[in-house]
């Protein structure tokens, strides 16, 4: 490894942004754990002025959930970064981060970008939803509120999808009928009714989707 880095250090000086978003991809996927050095060309691949380079240098962050201050700077970088594609990465690295006592860091930061303008964010919220500590119920419960209140309706049915993946929480299930009777998108309803089954033993199943057969149209 030692002679690989400077290899790579000069990868990360390539004036091509493909080979340097190449590289910080290699550093999350290919790279051994947390070898000398990879922890600081990863931060400076996160600062690159190329957007999907710094998007994929906050992914290759995965290796270092256990590291506050690389969290609280992820946590930071979403507030500064004004590309998308970086805030939604930096969603996915936080969501994990729970894990190593940051529980209210990645809550804090969930709960702010509810508001995110960025379909992708948003919808990136979303798909982490699970990842999120059952100890605190009641705020994932206020955040996946917010999301099925959000005007776009990609953010409520990427939502309304993760019913699915919510069955040790079975708490959702009185919001995932709501959304399954109510939501004004068929497409939304759609998703919440087909996820809606892991919250609820098969009998209650047949029984609700029995009653939607006779009163949704669609």
């Amino acid at each position: 490894l030692g002679v690989l880095l400077p290899l790579r250090v000069a990868f990360a000086q390539s004036p091509d942004a493909h080979v340097r978003r190449e590289l910080a991809n290699g550093l999350r996927f290919q790279a051994s754990d947390k070898f000398n050095g990879k922890r600081e060309l990863t931060i400076a691949l996160a600062q690159d002025p190329d957007a999907t380079v710094r998007a994929a240098a906050v992914g290759a962050f995965s290796d270092y959930r256990d590291d506050q201050q690389i969290m609280h700077g992820v946590a930071g970088q979403i507030d500064r970064d004004p590309s998308p594609e970086v805030q939604a990465a930096c969603i996915n690295a936080l969501a994990l981060a729970h894990h190593h006592g940051m529980a209210e860091l990645v809550l804090t930061v969930f709960e702010k970008h509810t508001a995110n303008p960025n379909r992708e964010v948003k919808k990136e919220i979303a798909q982490s939803i699970h990842w999120l500590p059952k100890e605190h119920f009641q705020r994932s419960w206020g955040i996946v509120q917010r999301m099925f209140a959000d005007a776009d309706e990609e953010v409520r049915r990427s939502m309304a999808f993760q019913f699915a993946n919510l069955s040790e929480q079975p708490q959702f299930l009185a919001m995932a009928q709501q959304v399954a009777q109510n939501d004004p998108s068929p497409e939304v309803r759609y998703e919440a009714i087909g996820g809606m089954a892991a919250l609820m033993k098969p009998e209650q199943a047949a029984a609700m989707y029995a009653q939607l057969l006779g009163s949704d149209t669609s």
